[in-house]
C-alpha cells in the first residue's frame, strides 16, 4: 500500500497532532476578536514572587479553556470523519492516552510557546534564557515523538523509523535534562524545587536510558516497559502546570510551597502509579 511507505510517515504524525494545530488557531481568531473575555482571567490570580507575576496576565483561563476543549472537539471529529490509512490506532474507539496525550500539547502550546515568543514570560529568565530554551525545546521535542514512539514500539511496526525517532528523542531528553540540571541550580525558588527538578532530570536520564541498554540487550518486553515510564517522566511538564493550578485554586500553601510540591509530585506521583499498574498486571495475570 502507498500510504505504508515511510515517506507518508510526517504526515500520519501531522494528523495525529492535527487537534492542537486546530486548537492554536481558532485560539488566535478568539483572541484577535476578543471572544470569551469573561474568561480572561489570570491563571495565578495575580500572585507575585520576588517582584514579579508568576504567569503573568497573558496565561488566562480563557487560553486553557480553548486550547484543551478544541483539542479534544477536534479529536472527537477524527474518530467520525475516519482516515484509516492515517491513523496509528482506532480513531474510532475511545483512547484515553489520545486525549491525555492532547492536553499535554495543549498545555505546551498555552505554556511553553509564550516563551519563545519573548516579553513578560521570557523577561523572567534575564540571565537564563538559553538554558530555558534548551529545556523547554527538548522537553516539547520529546514529549511530541513519543506517542508516536510508544504506538510504533507497540505495534512493531516500521522498525528503523522507530529506531531513528528514538535516537532523536533520546537526544532531545539529553539537551533539556542538561539544561534542567543548571537551572535547578541557578533558581530563585529555593533549594526543595531546585532539588525537585533535578530529581525529575535524574528520572527522566534512569527510565531513558535503562529503556535504551534494555533494547540493545534485545530485551524488548522490558525496554517497552522502561520507555512507558520515561514517557510518564516527559510529561511531568504538563503535570507540573495541572498541579500549581489546583494547588492555587485550592489556596493550598504558599506560592513557594506550592511551586515546591509540584516539582516533585509532578513525576514521582505518577511514576509511582504506573509502576504499581505495571506489576499488577504481572501480579494478577494469573
Amino acid at each position: 500500500m502507498a500510504l505504508s511507505h515511510l515517506w507518508l510517515e510526517p504526515v500520519r504524525f501531522a494528523w495525529l497532532a492535527a487537534p492542537v494545530v486546530v486548537a492554536a488557531v481558532v485560539h488566535v481568531v478568539v483572541l484577535r476578536f476578543k471572544w470569551l473575555e469573561w474568561l480572561r482571567i489570570p491563571l495565578d490570580g495575580g500572585a507575585v514572587w520576588r517582584g514579579r507575576r508568576v504567569f503573568g496576565d497573558n496565561k488566562t483561563v480563557r487560553g486553557a479553556v480553548v486550547m484543551i476543549g478544541v483539542s479534544t472537539v477536534a479529536t472527537m471529529l477524527q474518530g467520525v470523519f475516519r482516515l484509516p490509512s492515517l491513523e496509528y490506532f482506532d480513531y474510532g474507539a475511545a483512547n484515553l492516552p489520545l486525549v491525555g496525550m492532547l492536553l499535554g500539547l495543549g498545555f505546551v502550546a498555552g505554556f511553553a510557546f509564550p516563551y519563545f515568543a519573548g516579553g513578560e514570560e521570557l523577561a523572567q529568565y534575564p540571565d537564563r534564557q538559553a538554558w530555558l530554551f534548551a529545556h523547554l525545546g527538548g522537553g516539547m521535542i520529546a514529549l511530541l515523538v513519543g506517542p508516536g514512539q510508544l504506538w510504533l514500539g507497540h505495534k512493531n511496526r516500521h522498525i528503523e523509523v522507530h529506531r531513528k525517532l528514538g535516537l532523536g528523542y533520546m537526544g532531545a531528553i539529553a539537551v533539556s535534562v542538561t539544561a534542567a540540571f543548571y537551572l535547578a541550580t541557578h533558581t530563585a525558588l529555593g533549594w526543595v524545587f531546585g532539588a525537585g527538578l533535578s530529581g525529575l532530570a535524574v528520572a527522566w536520564i534512569i527510565t531513558t536510558g535503562l529503556a535504551y541498554a534494555a533494547v540493545r540487550r534485545g530485551l524488548l518486553h522490558q525496554h517497552q516497559e522502561w520507555m512507558i515510564r520515561s514517557y510518564v517522566v516527559t510529561f511531568a511538564f504538563v503535570s507540573f502546570r495541572i498541579l500549581v493550578g489546583v494547588l492555587q485554586a485550592t489556596g493550598v500553601g504558599s506560592l513557594q510551597e506550592q511551586l515546591a510540591a509540584a516539582s516533585w509530585f509532578c513525576w514521582a506521583a505518577p511514576l509511582l502509579v504506573t509502576e504499581a499498574i505495571l506489576q499488577g498486571r504481572k501480579i494478577f495475570a494469573r
